[in-house]
């Protein structure tokens, strides 16, 4: 634990194979709107050590690593996570 991950509320996942690729979706809820923002801030400054993000549909994108590209984004007290092993079904996960 610690300060970023003080006031988590659960969490729902999905994970898809498809066609060998994989995907996932996460959504944390938090009690508060300022524990998302701890969190959020905290998982923002793990992946900005990809390298800096680019902006899709609200979701910031950080480049890949391992295969893998992740977007995250914030609306209000939930923070929610994509990544994909592939670059079509990242883009799939966060368009509007």
């Amino acid at each position: 634990g610690g300060p970023a991950t003080e006031g988590w509320g659960g969490d729902s996942w999905r994970l898809w194979d498809v066609r060998g690729r994989t995907a996932l979706a996460w959504r944390s809820e938090w009690d508060l709107e300022q524990d998302a923002g701890e969190f959020h801030a905290a998982l923002r400054a793990r992946l900005s050590r990809r390298g800096a993000p680019a902006w899709r549909s609200g979701w910031e994108v950080f480049p890949a690593a391992s295969g893998n590209r992740m977007a995250v984004r914030r609306t209000g007290d939930a923070v929610e996570l994509a990544s994909a092993d592939d670059d079509a079904l990242l883009d799939r996960l966060v368009r509007p």
